[in-house]
C-alpha cells in the first residue's frame, strides 16, 4: 500500500506578515534655550546639551554650560553689568578669531591655555545692552582650528533681551 501525507496549502491569512520596513530617520531639530539667569535665547543644536546649573562657588552667580558630545568641548555663557562704552581692542596677534554679532559688531576670540589636559578656552567678551557679555569655549587644543565651526550654530542664533 502507499502512504499518502497531506499537507494543508498555506494560505494567505496563515503566512507570516512580511517584516515593517524601519521608519526613515527624522532630523533632528534644532531646541530653544532660554537662560533663566542672562537674559538671552538661543537655539541649540541636535549634538549640544544643555548641562545643569552650576555655581563656581557660594557667592558666585550661575553659569550656563552646553556640551558637545564630540569630544569633551564645553561652552559656558554669563553676563554682568556694565558702564563701558568700549572693551579694550584684542591685539590681532592674540585673536583667535573673530564672529560678528547680529548687529554687525565684531567679536573677538581669545585664545587662552589651559592648565589641564592640554586643553584651550577661546573666550569671546562684547558689549551688549548696558552688559558684558562673556562665552566661553573649552576644548582639546588639537580642535581649535574647527572652534569657530563648533560655535557657529549656536552664535548665529543667540538673541540678547533688551
Amino acid at each position: 500500500m502507499l502512504a499518502f501525507r497531506w499537507w494543508p496549502r498555506r494560505t494567505g491569512s496563515d503566512r507570516p506578515p512580511p517584516p515593517t520596513p524601519p521608519e526613515p530617520a527624522r532630523p533632528a531639530l534644532p531646541r530653544p534655550f532660554r537662560s533663566s539667569h542672562y537674559g538671552y535665547r538661543l537655539l541649540l543644536p541636535p549634538d549640544w546639551q544643555a548641562v545643569p546649573e552650576r555655581r563656581a562657588g557660594p557667592t558666585m552667580s550661575a553659569v550656563d554650560v552646553f556640551e558637545h558630545p564630540d569630544g569633551p568641548v564645553r561652552l559656558s555663557i554669563w553676563t554682568m553689568p556694565s558702564n563701558l562704552r568700549a572693551l579694550p581692542p584684542v591685539p590681532p596677534d592674540q585673536r583667535a578669531f573673530t564672529m560678528p554679532l547680529p548687529d554687525g559688531q565684531p567679536a573677538p576670540f581669545v585664545a587662552y591655555p589651559l592648565t589641564s589636559a592640554n586643553r584651550v578656552c577661546l573666550e569671546g567678551r562684547w558689549l551688549q545692552a548696558g552688559r558684558r557679555w562673556l562665552l566661553d569655549l573649552q576644548l582639546p587644543a588639537e580642535r581649535v582650528a574647527e572652534a569657530a565651526d563648533l560655535l557657529r550654530p549656536l552664535w548665529s542664533s543667540l538673541q540678547v533681551d533688551g
